[in-house]
C-alpha cells in the first residue's frame, strides 16, 4: 500500500482508470458482461446436463431469473469451475464468523475476497457482506457493495497498478 498511496478507494480507481482508458470502469465492465451473461448461463447449463461440470450445478440452483445482479455474479463465479481451473489463487471465500484474514490471504498476490454469511452453496455465496480488492496479501480496497463492482474494480487495479 505503500507503493499506491492514493489509490484506495472506489471513486480514486475509476478516477485512475478513466483517466488512463478513457472509460467508465463500471459502466463498461458491467456492460460487457451483461451482453456475455446469457449465453455463458447458458454453456453452464449445457456443461450441468451433460454431467461435464457438476460443480456449476450449486451455482445455476442459486440464480433467481429477474435479479441481474445474482446472473452477473453467477456468470463471474462459475467461470473458474466451467474451465474446471482452480480459482483459489484469485477468488476465495471468508466465513463472517469463521477465519482469521491473515490466513486467508496468505499467499494471495492479487485477487477478491469474499465475505459471506450463511452456508457456501459451492462457488456462490448466498449473502455476500463486503468484497474487498487484494494485493500482496494486503486489502487495497474493501467495503465492495457486490462481487462484479469486486471484479470491476479487481481489474482496475490489476491495470492502474500495473500488478
Amino acid at each position: 500500500m505503500d507503493r499506491w498511496p492514493a489509490l484506495f478507494s472506489e471513486r480514486q480507481l475509476s478516477a485512475e482508470f478513466s483517466r488512463i482508458a478513457t472509460k467508465d470502469l463500471l459502466e463498461s465492465f458491467l456492460d460487457g458482461l451483461d451482453a456475455l451473461v446469457p449465453s455463458l448461463l447458458e454453456l453452464y447449463k449445457a456443461g450441468v446436463s451433460s454431467s461435464r461440470r457438476l460443480r456449476l450445478r450449486g451455482v445455476l440452483q442459486c440464480l433467481q431469473k429477474e435479479d441481474t445482479n445474482q446472473n452477473r455474479t453467477a456468470a463471474l463465479l462459475g467461470l473458474p469451475c466451467y474451465l474446471s481451473e482452480d480459482s483459489t489463487n484469485i477468488i476465495r471465500m471468508c466465513d463472517a464468523h469463521g477465519e482469521n484474514l491473515d490466513v486467508i490471504m496468505k499467499g494471495m498476490q492479487v485477487g477478491l475476497l469474499i465475505g459471506h454469511e450463511g452456508t457456501l452453496q459451492d462457488a456462490f455465496p448466498l449473502e455476500v457482506f463486503n468484497v474487498a480488492v487484494v494485493a500482496e496479501e494486503k486489502i487495497i480496497l474493501h467495503k465492495l457493495g457486490d462481487i462484479p463492482t469486486g471484479f470491476a474494480m479487481l481489474m482496475a487495479a490489476i491495470y492502474c497498478l500495473n500488478l
